[in-house]
C-alpha cells in the first residue's frame, strides 16, 4: 500500500485539489473509517447541486479477484454522499470514461480526473444513465424542479447514513471536518452550505 501512496502521488492530488473547488484529506489513521483512505470534498456554486457538500473516497489499491493499483490503474472513486445524477450509481460508483480501466492511462494526472468530474456535474450524460431515474428527471424536469429533487435525495441519504445499522457510511463527520487541505481562501460559501445542511439534519 505504501508503494502507491508515495509522497509524489499525494502531492499530485493535493496540488490538483487546489486547481479546482476540491478539498483534500489523507486519512492515514482511519479517523473517518477505513485506514489509508483519501477523501475529496467539494461544493458547487450553482446548478442542480448547489447547496450540497459532497465527499468522494479515493482508493489507490482495490479489488479482490482482480487487483487494481494506481497509477497503473485508475484510482477507485466513490461518492460517499448521495448524489442524484444520471452518471452516478446509487451506491456511489461513478460512470466516467477517464477512470474506466480500458480508457485509463498512467500518463493522466489527478487534476484531469478532477476536471472531468466537474464537467460531469455540469453536463450529465442522461443518454446512457447509471441512475435511470435521475437521467429521466434531468431530461423532463425544469432546472428548478430537478434541483429540488436532487436536494431531497441528498438530504435523505445523509439522514439514512446516521441510522443505526445503516449500510451507508455516515458522512456527516466528513462534511463537518476542518481537517481537509485546500488552496481555496474564501470559505464563506462552503460554510453557509454546511450550516444549512447541519440545521436540516438537526446538528450543529
Amino acid at each position: 500500500m505504501m508503494a502507491v501512496r508515495s509522497k509524489r502521488v499525494l502531492k499530485e492530488i493535493e496540488d490538483g485539489s487546489k486547481q479546482v473547488t476540491f478539498e483534500f484529506l489523507d486519512d492515514t489513521e482511519g479517523k473517518f473509517g477505513e485506514k489509508d483512505n483519501c477523501y475529496l470534498r467539494f461544493w458547487q456554486k450553482d446548478g442542480p447541486y448547489a447547496g450540497q457538500i459532497h465527499v468522494i473516497q479515493i482508493r489507490f489499491s482495490y479489488g479482490n479477484n482482480t487487483k487494481y493499483v494506481f497509477p497503473k490503474n485508475p484510482p477507485g472513486l466513490t461518492f460517499m454522499t448521495s448524489c442524484y445524477h444520471a452518471n452516478i450509481y446509487r451506491a456511489g460508483a461513478i460512470c466516467l470514461d477517464i477512470i474506466r480501466d480500458e480508457k485509463w492511462s498512467p500518463m493522466y494526472h489527478i487534476d484531469a480526473i478532477f476536471s472531468s468530474m466537474e464537467l460531469l456535474l455540469v453536463e450529465p450524460n442522461p443518454s446512457s444513465p447509471a441512475n435511470g431515474d435521475a437521467g429521466n428527471d434531468f431530461k423532463k424536469l425544469s432546472s428548478a424542479d430537478f434541483a429540488r429533487r436532487s436536494m431531497d435525495y441528498y438530504i435523505k441519504g445523509l439522514l439514512q447514513s446516521r441510522e443505526p445499522g445503516s449500510e451507508k457510511p455516515n458522512t456527516v463527520p466528513l462534511i463537518k471536518s476542518n481537517d481537509f487541505k485546500s488552496g481555496i481562501t474564501d470559505f464563506t460559501l462552503r460554510d453557509s452550505y454546511r450550516a444549512t445542511i447541519l440545521a436540516i439534519l438537526g446538528e450543529k
